[in-house]
């Protein structure tokens, strides 16, 4: 282990397989941590949150901490986030997904590009959407009662001028239409009003 800065290990197949640990593994991590070298396992499986497999290693006999494990969740957020930080995005897939997009604070969206923003405290606020057909901000005041909900149906122009090819929408008969990816980028605010 002489000279080597860091290691990166896959987790499935040079960790564990399937339920057990591969023999040596736990030994080699071990050294790793005792002699405080920095580590990684990596997985492709998207499934599982970092907690969720650190208990899942922890069962098998291996303790490891959380921020130890890297998932291809957490590679997709990342990634997410280089290209467009605080944006919205419609996940499918399972809590080790849906969780690592959360955290990067992206808004998860349904199909249609709908979200819902909880736990809000009841009073005043002005909801500040960006989206890149805008040209700018579009505001909206909304007022929360205690235990309610409120709706905001939000309207985006379609773009105008020139259509492009790769700018073609599913519906033939719709000239105009906002693309997926575009939808994708709706970014909403809620800001609090002062009294």
């Amino acid at each position: 282990m002489e000279g080597i800065k860091n290691y990166l290990s896959d987790m499935d197949g040079v960790i564990l397989k399937g339920t057990t640990l591969i023999p040596g593994a736990a030994e080699f991590i071990h050294r790793l941590l005792a002699q405080g070298i920095p580590f990684l396992i990596l997985t492709n499986d998207s499934k599982y949150t970092q907690r969720d497999l650190q208990v899942r290693l922890s069962f098998m006999g291996l303790e490891v901490p959380p921020e130890a494990i890297f998932t291809s969740a957490l590679a997709t957020a990342q990634f997410l986030h280089d290209q467009h930080p605080g944006g919205s995005a419609f996940v499918i897939g399972e809590a080790g997904l849906t969780t690592a997009i959360h955290d990067i604070g992206y808004a998860l969206t349904d199909q249609d590009g709908r979200f819902e923003i909880g736990d809000i405290p009841p009073g005043t606020y002005k909801m500040v959407i960006w989206h890149p057909y805008l040209g700018g901000t579009k505001e909206q005041t909304i007022t929360f009662r205690p235990k309610s909900q409120a709706k905001v149906d939000l309207k985006i122009p379609a773009p105008t001028g020139r259509l492009y090819a790769n700018e073609m929408v599913d519906k033939p008969y719709t000239r105009f239409g906002i693309t997926d990816d575009a939808q994708s980028q709706i970014v909403p605010t809620l800001i609090r009003q002062e009294r």
